[in-house]
């Protein structure tokens, strides 16, 4: 049975082999033979489903984001929209696509259809498609859209109009979960759309439409006009100091260090906590 004691001691396991699995995995790289991210763990870390099941029954309206060291889970709260849009940035390679899996995936487990629906902007559709399956979670989505495609227009300015719509109590509805793959694709947009979106993206959360998207670190030091409008940021690998200074916020983050593929790190309760985007699955 899982439970949050079992939920720290493999979190804390994991976490010895770190030091020996970053040594090798800097070896090889400066010797030419791998990247860092290439090193597969020795042992595999807990699934969404585990890490879900140890907290049960998880508080409403909520979405997980990872694993804390203590075992205990991460958990957005779309609740409370002072958070606002979330942005999952890092270098390439660092899990920013499967952080933002993780997030879909325990909404689609958390969440009925009525509570909760799901749309995916994305230059790789294929890549999603198995989350939206027609047994799972087929009924939480909102669609999955390419950035090239011209169903995307509607979609930002649909959204755009059920924002409108709540803030003056028009409408209401399930909560959104909106996920942007790769945000510097936003300014191959028409111009209007791109000042829908960027409306969208300010006002969204504030009455339950939330926007989750990656980027780049290396580009999203580019996007100051986009990525500003993101006060939650959840930071994978970095390995320049400066580019992560640059997107920080707060001082003292230390992304150099983190392991690409698995750990995240966030600004909480004035401090940098670090945490583990569990595995896909039960």
């Amino acid at each position: 049975m899982a439970d949050t004691s079992l939920m720290a001691l493999a979190l804390e396991a994991y976490q010895h082999l770190l030091p020996e699995l970053k040594q090798k995995a800097n070896t090889k790289a400066s010797s030419g033979e791998a990247e860092p991210w290439n090193m597969t763990p020795l042992m595999r870390l807990p699934t969404v489903g585990q890490v879900l099941y140890s907290i049960k029954p998880v508080p409403y309206q909520s979405i997980l984001i990872g694993a804390c060291e203590d075992g205990l889970p991460f958990l957005l709260d779309l609740a409370q929209p002072a958070s606002g849009p979330v942005l999952v940035t890092g270098d390439a390679r660092c899990g920013k696509t499967r952080q933002l899996k993780v997030m879909v995936e325990s909404a689609l487990r958390l969440a009925s259809p009525r509570e909760i629906q799901i749309g995916v902007v994305t230059a790789h559709p294929e890549e999603w498609a198995d989350l939206f399956d027609p047994y799972q979670g087929v009924k939480h989505s909102l669609g999955i859209y390419p950035w090239n495609h011209d169903s995307l227009s509607s979609l930002i300015n649909s959204l755009a109009g059920l924002v409108e719509d709540r803030f003056t109590g028009r409408r209401n509805g399930p909560m959104v979960l909106l996920i942007i793959e790769d945000l510097s694709q936003v300014e191959t947009l028409e111009t209007s759309d791109q000042m829908t979106f960027h409306w969208l993206l300010e006002n969204g959360a504030q009455v339950g439409v939330w926007p989750v998207a990656s980027a780049l670190a290396g580009q999203a030091t580019s996007l100051p006009y986009w990525v500003d409008v993101f006060r939650t940021r959840l930071f994978g690998r970095i390995a320049s100091p400066e580019v992560a200074r640059q997107l920080a916020i707060y001082p003292d983050l230390e992304a150099g260090q983190l392991m690409a593929g698995s750990e995240f790190c966030t600004r909480l309760d004035n401090a940098w906590m670090s945490y583990w985007v569990p595995e896909s699955g039960d």
